[in-house]
């Protein structure tokens, strides 16, 4: 889950100013308008700049921002053949400002096809100018969300197990006595029969592996026909287990952090998100090889094999995170617009997040996952990570958005002996909530969690490649490594339950006539 807390302001006095220069009289707001028209709200451009305009206002082009467009068209949703629709109207609504932007040479000017915004770098009289445009709703900063560079449990565990890669040239600080044997359910009673990992898949009634006579979801739906988006940093789309029928499961791989898909990047919330979703248990991983053996003595043949709750779903990947592990707001709008636009995706499933303070109601991402919501696509969220001492992050505050919260899977922190488990008494209890979500009541409307999901914690897919990839390397200095990563938080929980409304939709359309049920 990424978090950032933000604030920002515009000195009133400049404000004034402009407006006194620039807008000598601010027309009356009217209505909406129509869909099929386009906007009547009268504009602040009542006639072309001035050459003295422009220089003043293109001086100290400074502030990076999203001008965010009153009219969101809930009217108009884009979905199905209202796309092409949409996407006229709101490049009619956003003309007048992109011209004029246009005049002042500013710089990163980005309009969106679904989301009625434009990104720019602008400067402070401009914000003012545009902030007076009855047309627009805000002009907001255009803030960072700053992403972890390991995941918690990952972290935790590695610590935990005196296994952090870091640590590698000391050796490993002393740790109580292991139990004797082997816990049940830790390990496969035959390691030809590996264990189905995450845990998630046995707690959710989602599969309990081959032969289970116990009824499952994925008995009854796999996602099969569903497309899934994520929004993490990069991946390798070609690994054993995301290939579904000599095809990668995921159909599309778009770069918007500049940094290309080849580009050097942690990967672990990138392989989390699409190993929880729709992994295919194609690999057999032994853990005896993983974990350090000062710590957790696995047998050899503790096998393990990782499948998504969803694994006929199809996943596009939006790499919006790159090597510095933050990503502008801008940046993430470009890959839901690109998500809804160009891969007509029926989930958005969103591990990311902020707190802004104070919180005037206008996230540019919580304001496009509306628009999404409005147009049929199910958006999941995730609550955040900051336990109680926070409450839930935009946009998963915002309605119509599934707020997903984490609960527990404590069967890998008894395979890697983690917070103290060799002095339990051989086993645990999941299916609890876990302390790392956010939570609590909305700031902006009354409501809390929706679901939970597990959170803490499971086994991902990652890849041998730790060079490009680097939260894939070794976190605990296991004598055999395996390409697999320790993955958890809320970003766990939700694409864990994007799987989940994946199975929904599926299941859905065969027995409504292919109808795809609304978010």
């Amino acid at each position: 889950m990424r978090q950032q807390v933000v604030r920002w302001a515009l000195p009133i006095g400049v404000i004034l100013t402009v407006l006194a220069a620039t807008v000598p009289q601010l027309a009356e707001a009217a209505g909406g308008g129509t869909a099929a028209k386009g906007p009547t709200v009268p504009r602040t451009y009542l006639s072309p700049l001035t050459p003295g305009q422009i220089a003043a206002l293109s001086a100290n082009q400074t502030q990076k921002v999203i001008v965010l467009m009153k009219n969101q068209y809930a009217n108009l949703p884009g979905a199905g053949g209202q796309l092409a629709q949409r996407e006229a109207t709101l490049a009619s609504d956003q003309s007048p400002i992109a011209h004029e932007l246009a005049s002042l040479h500013a710089p990163a000017v980005h309009d969106y096809q679904f989301v009625n915004a434009i990104a720019a770098t602008i400067s402070p009289a401009e914000v003012a100018r545009l902030s007076a445009d009855p047309a627009v709703q805000a002009v907001v900063p255009d803030t960072t969300v700053q992403g972890p560079s390991v995941s918690e449990s990952a972290a935790s565990m590695a610590a935990a197990t005196g296994g952090a890669q870091a640590a590698a040239a000391t050796p490993a600080p002393a740790v109580p006595p292991v139990v004797t044997g082997t816990p049940a359910g830790v390990c496969p009673s035959n390691p030809s029969s590996p264990i189905l990992e995450p845990e998630a898949l046995q707690v959710m009634n989602v599969n309990f592996g081959p032969g289970s006579a116990q009824p499952a979801a994925n008995d009854l739906a796999t996602g099969a026909g569903v497309k899934v988006a994520v929004f993490p940093d990069g991946i390798d789309p070609t690994i054993p287990d995301f290939t579904r029928n000599g095809q990668s499961v995921i159909f599309d791989y778009q770069d918007f952090s500049g940094e290309g898909v080849n580009g050097v990047t942690g990967g672990e919330e990138a392989f989390g998100d699409v190993s929880s979703i729709a992994s295919q248990a194609n690999s057999t991983f032994d853990l005896s090889g993983e974990v350090n053996p000062a710590a957790s003595k696995l047998p050899p043949g503790c096998t393990i094999r990782i499948q998504g709750v969803a694994p006929g779903a199809s996943v596009a990947v939006m790499k919006v995170f790159g090597s510095s592990n933050a990503a502008l707001n801008s940046v993430i709008l470009q890959g839901i617009d690109w998500a809804v636009t160009h891969d007509h995706v029926d989930i958005l499933s969103e591990s990311l997040g902020e707190n802004p303070i104070p919180n005037p109601g206008a996230d540019p991402i919580a304001i496009a996952d509306a628009d999404a919501v409005a147009a049929g696509i199910t958006v999941v969220a995730s609550t955040g990570d900051a336990g109680p001492t926070n409450t839930i992050s935009s946009p998963a505050n915002g309605n119509g958005v599934i707020a997903v919260g984490a609960s527990t899977t404590y069967r890998e922190y008894a395979q890697t002996t983690s917070y103290g488990y060799q002095f339990g008494n051989n086993g645990w209890e999941s299916d609890n909530v876990s302390d790392v979500s956010s939570s609590g009541v909305n700031d902006t409307v009354p409501s809390t969690i929706d679901v939970l999901a597990p959170g803490e914690s499971g086994w991902a897919d990652c890849s041998t490649n730790t060079t490009e990839f680097t939260e894939c390397a070794d976190l605990f200095r296991g004598p055999a490594p395996q390409p697999i990563v320790a993955f958890g938080g809320t970003s766990e929980a939700a694409p864990l339950t994007a799987g989940v409304a994946a199975l929904v939709i599926q299941a859905y359309r065969s027995s409504h006539g292919g109808a795809t049920p609304a978010p």
